[in-house]
């Protein structure tokens, strides 16, 4: 009992201690911080405009109109793309800074390591999506009577499955050292058939059926159901939300395994600490 208590306590500092790390690196710099943080209101004034041409659509008139669908649409789409390149710009930036080595040679499990190194990502991401959401909420005179802490377990179920799809990039960055040459075209897809700018019926039967095989749709309709609509409910959501939850199963244990697989190829090869 001890043992695994110890281990457990470990695990604790370790991701604390990544996180605290992260931060006095993100804050360091505080001309980019402070950047990286208006760079998060920018699609919102971009929007606008389109809402003006547009004026009320019927596919997303449900919703309370085009603006309050994207919003919360590219709020997703945005913590996607924070959770699915910052771990292997982590490993790069571990790589470049000769750390690397250390940190896998560390008596930390692997698993632990890699969800660890993510864990900022994590973090930054969520705080993102809801500076995002809730900004642009503000901004737009959007109502969000819903359900904020159903709306919070989906926003972190949602970064679980898109951080271990990050996982995946970083292992790719691991063997080929040119990044990961899917990520153009999984962002894109996720883009235009994940409901995040409108409603995938709107697409083609066949699009439309490629759309509820990915996570991003599933993820970003719970999330307007959460907030949009009121009285929301698990049981209204819970559709998604085990698909969600099928996908982390699968992805999570799947994403360190492969992790696991490019370090030893890289160790193996002498390329560890190439990039």
């Amino acid at each position: 009992m001890e043992t695994t208590q110890l281990h457990h306590v470990d695990a604790r500092r370790v991701f604390l201690a990544f996180i605290a790390r992260d931060l006095r690196i993100a804050t360091s710099y505080r001309l980019g911080f402070i950047l990286s943080i208006v760079r998060t209101f920018v699609p919102l004034l971009v929007l606008y405009l389109p809402a003006k041409l547009m004026g009320d659509v019927e596919s997303t008139r449900e919703y309370g109109g085009f603006l309050a669908f994207s919003v919360i649409g590219l709020g997703t789409m945005n913590f996607f793309m924070a959770s699915y390149g910052s771990f292997a710009q982590s490993l790069r930036n571990e790589q470049t800074l000769g750390t690397l080595e250390a940190l896998l040679m560390s008596p930390v499990s692997l698993p632990v390591m890699v969800l660890a190194s993510a864990s900022w990502s994590f973090v930054s991401a969520v705080a993102n999506a809801f500076v995002f959401i809730v900004g642009g909420a503000m901004l737009y005179g959007i109502a969000l009577p819903g359900n904020f802490m159903l709306a919070i377990g989906i926003v972190m179920l949602t970064t679980l499955v898109f951080v271990s799809i990050g996982v995946f990039s970083a292992s790719f960055a691991m063997v080929w050292k040119r990044g990961d040459p899917l990520a153009p075209l999984i962002s894109g897809t996720f883009f235009l058939l994940g409901g995040i700018i409108y409603p995938p019926r709107i697409l083609p039967s066949w699009l439309a059926s490629i759309s509820q095989l990915l996570p991003v749709t599933h993820g970003v309709e719970a999330l307007r159901s959460a907030l949009l609509f009121s009285g929301t409910h698990f049981s209204d959501v819970a559709g998604h939300i085990w698909v969600l939850v099928a996908y982390a199963v699968i992805c999570v244990p799947l994403s360190l395994f492969c992790f696991g697989r490019a370090v030893r190829r890289a160790t193996r090869d002498g390329t560890l600490l190439q990039f």
